[in-house]
C-alpha cells in the first residue's frame, strides 16, 4: 500500500490514471462468444468464470490501486473545491487513510469522501451510457485483452481506426510456409478484421500454389498474388503494401518465421498506447511529405540477441536495458515480424525509387546490396527514429526466424548460427506478458532508447514514488548500465573463422 509520504502530486497521477483505465473498462461493451451484447462489467464476470487467472491479472491486480484512486481523489478534489483548510502533508494522510477500510479516517475525511464519491458515481453513470466500441470476442480470447482496463477513453474509441494487414512472402520453401500459416490461423485477432495477403516470386510450384489457395482465412479477406516476372526480395517487401490511409498498418512475414498467438494482441495494444492514447498522436493526413508525429516507426514482434552492424556483432540483453517496463526503443528495423507504420513506408518506398541512401558512420550496412532494410537503416539514422522492441526475459518474443536456407542464409552458414536468432515465443495460454508493468507502459519518451550500434543512449525514466512497475515493492535504478550480456562485446564465431 502507498505510503503518505507520496505527496499530493504523486497521489493525483495515480488517481487519474486509475479512474480512467476504471472507466474505459466498465463502459467497454463486448460481445461474448454466444454473441450475446454484454456491457464491460458484466464481460469481466464471464473473464473472472472462463479465464480466472486471466481476470486476477487484468483486474483484480489493479483493484486496490483504483480504490484507492478514488478516495484519494474525493478526498483531493473536496478538499481543494471547499477550502478545508488542509496542508498538503494531512491531505496525503488522509488519503492513505482511505486506502484502508476508513477506520482510521476521521469522520470530516469521511464525509468529504462520501460526499464527493456520490458525485463521481454519478458521472461515471454517464459514462456508462455513452456508446463505445464494440469487440467480437472469440472463445479464447479472454486471456489475450487482459490489456483493457489499461486503456483510457481516448484508446477505447479509437478502438477500431487501426487496420493491420499481413503481408507473407514467399516462393520456394512449403513446409515452412505451413508452419507460418499454422501459426497465423492459432493466433486471437480479437475480433477485427485482418487480411492476409500472399506475394509469391515467380518460381514458386504448383504445391504450393495449390496449398496457398486452400488455406482457410476465417479473419478477413486473403489475397494471393503472384508475380509473372521475377522479382527478388526488396520488390517482393517494398511492392506488397501501400498505405492509403494514416490508419493502414502492416507486418511482413517471410515464410521461415513463426508467431505467438498473442502477436496481434500485442500489436494492438502498443499501436493504441503509442498512436491513439490521450498522450500520444498519428498524423491525420497522408502523404508523401508525412513525417512521423513521434520518433516512433514501427512496433517490432522480435527481440535480437546480437546486434548485427559492427563486426563484433555482439550479444544484447533488452531486458536489462529495458529497466522494468518489458519494451524499448532500438534505432534498428526489424524484417522478421514488424508492425511499419503508413508514413515510414511510404518514406521508405520514395527512397528507394530515387535509390537514394546516406551512409551510416561506422557501421556494415553501408556495403549490404540487395536490402531493403538497409534504406530503412538510413532513414531511421537520419530521421531519429526508431522501432519498439520486447525486452521480455531469455528474448521471449511474439515472433522469431528459424533461420532456414534463403536469400540471406546459406544452408549451413556459420554467420547464422539458430542459437544467435531463433527465440522462444510466447505460448497459447501464456499471458506472463501482461504483467503489470506492460499494462502500465510510460509515455513514450520514457522507454529506454538504443542506438543503431545497440549503445544506451537513454536510460528509462522510472520516478522513485512507482515501485508498482516492478511488482516486488522495490524501485529501479535509474542509472545508465551496459545492455550487452554478462557485459561485455562478444566477438561471434563467424567472424573468428
Amino acid at each position: 500500500m502507498f505510503s503518505p509520504t507520496i505527496g499530493c502530486t504523486r497521489i493525483a497521477e495515480l488517481l487519474n490514471f486509475s479512474v480512467k483505465r476504471f472507466c474505459s473498462f466498465k463502459y467497454m461493451r463486448v460481445f461474448a462468444p454466444t454473441g450475446e451484447a454484454v456491457d464491460g462489467w458484466s464481460a469481466a464476470q464471464k473473464v473472472k468464470k472462463s479465464h480466472p487467472a486471466a481476470y486476477e491479472l487484468a483486474v483484480t491486480a489493479n483493484l486496490r490501486e483504483v480504490l484507492y484512486a478514488i478516495k484519494a481523489r474525493a478526498v483531493l478534489m473536496v478538499s481543494s473545491a471547499r477550502g478545508a483548510g488542509l496542508s498538503p502533508a494531512q491531505v496525503a494522510a488522509e488519503a492513505a487513510a482511505a486506502a484502508g477500510d476508513g477506520s482510521n479516517m476521521s469522520s470530516a475525511a469521511l464525509e468529504r469522501v462520501v460526499t464527493t464519491a456520490t458525485a463521481t458515481y454519478n458521472e461515471w453513470m454517464m459514462d456508462v451510457q455513452k456508446p463505445a466500441a464494440t469487440i467480437k470476442m472469440g472463445s479464447n480470447d479472454p486471456l489475450y485483452l487482459s490489456f483493457l482496463p489499461a486503456l483510457d477513453p481516448a484508446m477505447v474509441a479509437a478502438w477500431h481506426q487501426p487496420k493491420i494487414s499481413i503481408h507473407v512472402i514467399t516462393n520456394d520453401r512449403l513446409s515452412s510456409l505451413v508452419r507460418l500459416v499454422k501459426s497465423l490461423q492459432d493466433s486471437h485477432f480479437l475480433g477485427d478484421e485482418v487480411e492476409l495477403s500472399f506475394h509469391v516470386d515467380v518460381d514458386a510450384d504448383g504445391e504450393l500454389m495449390d496449398y496457398l489457395m486452400g488455406v482457410d482465412w476465417p479473419f478477413g479477406d486473403k489475397q494471393i498474388h503472384h508475380r509473372i516476372q521475377r522479382g527478388g526480395l526488396i520488390s517482393a517487401v517494398t511492392e506488397s503494401f501501400h498505405p492509403s490511409t494514416p490508419h493502414d498498418y502492416a507486418i511482413f512475414l517471410e515464410d521461415d518465421i513463426e508467431v505467438s498467438p498473442a502477436f496481434y494482441a500485442w500489436s494492438k495494444h502498443l499501436l493504441l498506447r503509442y498512436r491513439y492514447s490521450s498522450d500520444a498522436a498519428h498524423p491525420i493526413t497522408l502523404n508523401a511529405n508525412t513525417m512521423p508525429t513521434t520518433s516512433l516507426a514501427g512496433i517490432s514482434l522480435y527481440t535480437p540477441r546480437i546486434e548485427e552492424v559492427t563486426a563484433q556483432r555482439a550479444h544484447l540483453d533488452f531486458n536489462r536495458a529495458a529497466s522494468g517496463y518489458n519494451a524499448l526503443l532500438f534505432q534498428t528495423p526489424c524484417s522478421w515480424g514488424t508492425v511499419y507504420f503508413p508514413e515510414v513506408w511510404m518514406h521508405l518506398h520514395a527512397a528507394l525509387v530515387n535509390d537514394k541512401y546516406k551512409d551510416i558512420p561506422g557501421v556494415l550496412v553501408n556495403g549490404w546490396s540487395g536490402s531493403w532494410k538497409k534504406f530503412l537503416f538510413s532513414l531511421m539514422y537520419h530521421n531519429d527514429w526508431y522501432l519498439l522492441y520486447p525486452g521480455y526475459k531469455q528474448e521471449q518474443s511474439f515472433a522469431t526466424n528459424h533461420m532456414e536456407a534463403g536469400v540471406h542464409i546459406g544452408k549451413g552458414s556459420i554467420k547464422h548460427l539458430p542459437e544467435d536468432y531463433v527465440v522462444p515465443l510466447f505460448k497459447e495460454g501464456d499471458a506472463s506478458f501482461w504483467r503489470r508493468e506492460s499494462l502500465l507502459l510510460p509515455k513514450l519518451e520514457d522507454l529506454s532508447k538504443l542506438s543503431v550500434k545497440g549503445q544506451v543512449v537513454q536510460a528509462a525514466k522510472i520516478p522513485a514514488s512507482t515501485a508498482y512497475h516492478r511488482g516486488d515493492g522495490g524501485s529501479r535504478s535509474r542509472a545508465i548500465k551496459p545492455f550487452l550480456r554478462n557485459g561485455e562485446a562478444k566477438t561471434r564465431r563467424n567472424n573468428a573463422a
